[in-house]
């Protein structure tokens, strides 16, 4: 999975922050998004997320591509703004998860990688850690039905408007202690005001720390996946 000709193949699943919200638009020749049954150009906004401004994904591309690590990016999205954690595993953006896989499926495109990135919203809502891992745990078994093994990373992300949330930040550091293949990413509430431009999206700063950080977690998830792709220990962990 590593080398100079590691191919990366990208599902990302998340809120605003790697959706269409950051400041300044940008573009990659490096790379293509999966949206359907087609294949655009890697360019903000990005298809299949939310929002009209710019977006960590190009900035991401141009990381991987002169690492010289990475000879291919696919990247399929589902990110929307404003939604909670229940929302991706329950609620109306399950719909939005099980197309972006089945358009995967239809493609032959098997990701490498699932990047995960939400909790803002869940701060505003003041969800609970026993929740928050209950949610993640039905999308995480949703995906791995049909991709079994597959790594994800997993961001700490749940900073808003200055306020952080510690039963989020509890759970996003525990799952990767629950359940198979999952491995902790870059911590964005770590990210202070000079890197949003309104206190809770990205600014330019802030997208390209952010893609740096995005590109050395890919490259540095090498390691065999566990074929099982199922929660580690007891049900009751979930």
């Amino acid at each position: 999975m590593t080398g100079p000709n590691m191919r990366a193949c990208v599902l990302a699943i998340g809120q605003s922050n790697i959706a269409n919200y950051g400041a300044g638009r940008e573009a990659s020749a490096f790379g293509r998004v999966l949206y359907g049954n087609s294949y655009y150009k890697l360019a903000d906004p990005v298809p299949g997320a939310s929002g009209e401004l710019g977006s960590v994904w190009p900035r991401f591309a141009e990381q991987l591509r002169t690492s010289g690590r990475v000879s291919e990016l696919i990247l399929c999205m589902a990110a929307k703004g404003g939604t909670s954690v229940a929302d991706w595993a329950t609620g109306p953006c399950r719909a939005t998860v099980e197309a972006r896989v089945a358009d995967m499926k239809a493609m032959g495109q098997i990701p490498t990688h699932v990047i995960y990135h939400q909790g803002e919203r869940d701060t505003h809502l003041d969800t609970g850690t026993a929740s928050y891992l209950e949610s993640f745990g039905q999308l995480y078994q949703r995906v791995c039905v049909v991709f079994p093994g597959v790594p994800w990373i997993v961001c700490r992300a749940s900073y808003r408007f200055g306020i952080v949330s510690g039963h989020v930040r509890a759970a996003q550091n525990q799952i990767p202690e629950l359940y198979a293949n999952c491995r902790r990413g870059p911590d964005t509430d770590t990210f202070g005001p000079e890197y949003r431009r309104d206190n809770t999206h990205f600014n330019e700063r802030g997208l390209t720390t952010f893609a740096g950080l995005l590109a050395e977690a890919v490259m540095q998830s090498g390691a065999e996946p566990d074929q099982a792709g199922i929660a580690r220990g007891d049900d009751d962990k979930q």
